[in-house]
C-alpha cells in the first residue's frame, strides 16, 4: 500500500487522513471527490516543496496533532503546497446550512479557481479561469453550474446576474457596473487589476487587531533603503523569476525603485527606521509582481535620528503616499514597543527603542 505523505513545517501527515477529517456529507460529494483525487494525484506526481496546514480545533481533536498543525477557529481547513511551478491551495469552511470549498491551482500566473457550495439538496460550482502577469489580469472567465442531490444540472434563473455578482465580488466594484466592465474587460483590465490589489490590501488589513499594527520589522538605515527594498524583493521573488533581465524582472525592479523614492520623499534619507509588519506584508506581493502596483493601506513608521524619535502615520494610496508625523519621547517610543508582545522577539527592536538602555 502506497501512503501519500505531505511535508509540513515540523512534521508529516498522510493526505488521505487529512481529508478524511471532513464531514461525511462533504466527503461524499461528487465534486469534492474530484478535487480530492486531483490533490492526491498531484502529490503522487512529485515532491512537495513548501506547504502550510491549518485545521479547525474540532477536527484537530480527532487526530494526534503536533507542532506542524496550526489550530484555527475561523474555518475548517486550509492547506497549500508548491509542486514544481504550481501553487495549490484548498480552503474548506461551513456555516449552519452550507459547506464551502475553494480549490485553486496557480501555474506561473495561470489560475483555475473552483468554489463548491454544498448543502443537503444542491451542489453549486463556480469556476474562475484567468491569467495574471505581474499582478495585471490579461483575461478573466467565469463558469457556474447548479446541480440537485442526484447531480442533475439545474437551470440558473439569471446566469448573467450570477456572473455579474461573482465579477463584482472578485474585483471590488459595484454590481451594477459589472456588465460594463465584463464586456470591455480588455480595455479596463489595468484599472480592474489595481482595484483588485487595493481590495486585497483592505481585506488583508481588516483581519488585523489593533496590536497587530504595532508589530514592527527589524530596523534598517534609511541610507540603505534601496538595499533593504531590493533584499525584500530578492528574498521573495528572486527564486520565482531568477536574475534574468527580462520584462517581468525589470518591471518588478522598477516597483522597488518607485516605492523607495516615494518613501524617501516622506521620511528623508537620514536616520534609522522601523516599519509596521503590515506595510511589509502588503508590499511583498506588489514588489514581487503577484499583485498590481496599487495601494490602499495604513501603517506606522518610526524614525530614530540624533537621539530623537519621529512617529509617522503613513497612508498608502495608489495615487499618493502621505504621512502625518510628530516627534515622540523615548518613553512614548517604549510604550509603542510594548503594544505588541512579539516585538520582544524581533531582531534589533530592543536596541532601536532603547529597551536595553534601562528605560523600562
Amino acid at each position: 500500500m502506497l501512503i501519500v505523505i505531505i511535508y509540513f513545517t515540523g512534521g508529516f501527515m498522510d493526505i488521505k487522513t487529512l481529508l478524511d477529517l471532513l464531514p461525511e456529507e462533504l466527503k461524499n460529494d461528487k465534486f469534492f471527490i474530484f478535487i480530492k483525487n486531483m490533490i492526491i494525484k498531484a502529490v503522487y506526481s512529485g515532491n512537495v516543496k513548501v506547504s502550510v496546514l491549518e485545521i479547525n480545533r474540532s477536527l484537530a481533536a480527532k487526530v494526534n496533532t503536533s507542532s506542524y498543525v496550526n489550530i484555527v477557529d475561523d474555518y475548517l481547513m486550509f492547506f497549500s503546497y508548491y509542486l514544481d511551478d504550481t501553487i495549490v491551495t484548498l480552503m474548506v469552511d461551513a456555516d449552519e446550512e452550507d459547506y464551502y470549498v475553494k480549490f485553486e491551482e496557480d501555474t506561473n500566473g495561470k489560475v483555475t479557481s473552483m468554489v463548491l457550495t454544498k448543502n443537503a439538496t444542491t451542489s453549486i460550482t463556480e469556476v474562475l479561469s484567468y491569467f495574471v502577469k505581474n499582478g495585471y489580469y490579461e483575461y478573466f472567465n467565469i463558469e457556474a453550474h447548479h446541480y440537485d442531490i442526484n447531480y442533475k444540472e439545474l437551470p440558473i434563473a439569471d446566469y448573467n446576474g450570477l456572473k455579474n455578482a461573482i465579477f463584482s465580488d472578485h474585483f471590488g466594484i459595484p454590481e451594477n457596473m459589472a456588465p460594463f466592465f465584463r464586456e470591455k474587460f480588455s480595455l479596463y483590465s489595468k484599472y480592474l487589476s489595481e482595484l483588485k490589489s487595493e481590495q486585497t490590501m483592505r481585506t488583508r488589513d481588516s483581519k488585523l487587531n489593533l496590536e497587530d499594527y504595532f508589530l514592527f520589522m527589524p530596523p534598517f538605515n534609511l541610507a540603505a533603503l534601496k538595499t533593504y527594498m531590493s533584499d525584500m524583493f530578492r528574498e521573495n521573488v528572486g527564486e520565482r523569476i531568477g536574475e534574468k533581465l527580462n520584462e517581468n524582472y525589470l518591471s518588478c525592479l522598477y516597483r522597488v525603485e518607485n516605492i523607495r523614492d516615494r518613501l524617501q520623499e516622506l521620511i528623508g534619507i537620514d536616520g534609522e527606521v522601523v516599519m509596521s509588519s503590515n506595510i511589509y506584508q502588503n508590499l511583498i506581493p506588489i514588489l514581487g509582481g503577484y499583485e498590481a502596483e496599487a495601494y490602499d493601506m495604513k501603517g506606522y513608521i518610526i524614525k530614530s535620528l540624533n537621539g530623537k524619535y519621529y512617529f509617522y502615520e503613513v497612508s498608502f494610496k495608489t495615487l499618493e503616499i502621505t504621512a502625518a508625523v510628530h516627534e515622540i519621547t523615548s518613553s512614548e517610543a517604549i510604550d509603542i514597543f510594548n503594544k505588541n508582545e512579539r516585538n520582544k522577539d524581533v531582531y534589533g527592536l530592543r536596541e532601536f527603542f532603547g529597551v536595553n538602555r534601562g528605560l523600562v
